[in-house]
């Protein structure tokens, strides 16, 4: 569970501390599980000139999106406010 953030910031500190399993993740199928438990879906694929690009939809207590292009983590979106 991420640490409790005024409603329209990123839990920069937690993403901080989270880096590591976000960058190891393997960024393909349509699912997967970061060693920190997080959980994600594959929401929607595009292409574009370096790669497919993919949002991930995080499946836990939070709104917080991942963006990869050809398998690497791009951004994080908070497609809504976070719960506190």
């Amino acid at each position: 569970m991420l640490p409790r953030a005024p409603p329209t910031s990123l839990p920069i500190a937690a993403l901080a501390a989270d880096m590591p399993a976000y960058l190891e993740a393997d960024w393909s199928g349509d699912a997967l599980v970061l060693s920190t438990g997080a959980r994600y879906l594959r929401h929607g694929t595009w292409p574009d000139g370096g790669g497919p690009a993919q949002i991930w939809a995080r499946r836990d207590d939070t709104a917080l999106d991942v963006v990869t292009v050809d398998g690497r983590l791009v951004a994080f979106v908070a497609p809504r406010p976070l719960r506190a």
